[in-house]
């Protein structure tokens, strides 16, 4: 086995081959494959502008192949190199101070952040070698520092998630409520209707209509109790639909399980508890749309 090739596997590396050569190599193949994958994006935007301006594709079309190319060779090759980002309020500032070190030449990093902002898979934290490829791929794809900033910790992020299932999207939205109508202590809440709130003012109306059975768990990631129907009002559509309750946690267990319409995605968006979340994701969305029209002007001249 080639020495290069013994880097990339899980073998351990034979005592004759000193530890600071072992560190060198692998700087040196790392540094080649980032260079590599920057030169094929490079080709590619300027192709893609090349197409552009000969009429073969559309502007609509050019943004959406920058916009492959930059998820391509942005964040799948940091997913290559088993690296994840962890950016908060507490991390941003030493991923600042990294990158502020990093325009200035140096090569050790001195954050003394408690949390890292670059992590392997397995939650260690990067290494500076990696600190600085990150850095290097953000000045390749002219990525400003901005396009990293957080959500505040005040704004309120909904619990929800999409999953692709069969011909359409569905989402699991989760609700983490009060008992207000009996429902706990019930032996036999079948064909009763009960209240559900929060300390914020959201309220959930549900009819319990029958005992869950195996198929009714989602995913299985929810294992359902309850099977009933009812309205969560003010953050979803006002239409009927299948609820069901946790049994894990009579208290905190509440969830539903439905395609989303337009109808609900203009309620969820407009819910007045996440409006902080909702200009953040406006924000985060003006911010990507900029970096990349900046990112076409660069290869447009």
């Amino acid at each position: 086995m080639k020495f290069a090739e013994l880097l990339h596997s899980n073998k351990h590396i034979p005592l004759q081959y000193p530890i600071k050569a072992a560190r060198f190599m692998r700087e040196a193949i790392s540094a080649v494959e980032l260079e590599e994958q920057i030169e094929k994006s490079t080709r590619a935007f300027q192709k893609f502008s090349q197409y552009y301006r000969a009429g073969i594709i559309t502007s609509e079309e050019k943004m959406e192949k920058y916009r492959d190319e930059f998820h391509e060779g942005f964040y799948d090759f940091l997913r290559k190199k088993r690296l994840r980002t962890r950016f908060n309020e507490r991390t941003l500032s030493g991923f600042l101070e990294d990158y502020s070190l990093y325009r200035q030449g140096k090569r050790e990093y001195s954050s003394q952040s408690a949390e890292p902002w670059l992590l392997y898979d397995d939650s260690l934290e990067a290494s500076d070698l990696d600190k600085t490829s990150f850095f290097k791929l953000m000045e390749a794809f002219h990525i400003p520092a901005e396009y990293f900033e957080p959500l505040a910790s005040s704004c309120i992020m909904p619990k929800w998630r999409k999953d692709i299932a069969g011909s359409g999207t569905f989402a699991i939205i989760s609700f983490s409520l009060i008992d207000d109508g009996g429902w706990i202590g019930d032996s036999d809440p079948v064909g009763k209707t009960f209240t559900f709130t929060d300390e914020l003012g959201l309220k959930a109306v549900i009819k319990i209509e029958r005992r869950a059975t195996k198929e009714d768990d989602v995913h299985n990631t929810f294992r359902t109790e309850y099977v009933g129907s009812g309205t969560i009002e003010g953050y979803t559509s006002e239409r009927i639909r299948e609820i069901r309750i946790s049994a894990h946690d009579k208290v905190h267990g509440i969830s539903f399980h439905t395609r989303l319409g337009n109808d609900d995605l203009s309620a969820f968006m407009a819910y007045p508890l996440w409006a902080d979340y909702v200009r953040r994701l406006d924000k985060c969305n003006e911010v990507q749309i900029s970096h990349l029209e900046a990112l076409m002007g660069c290869f447009d001249s």
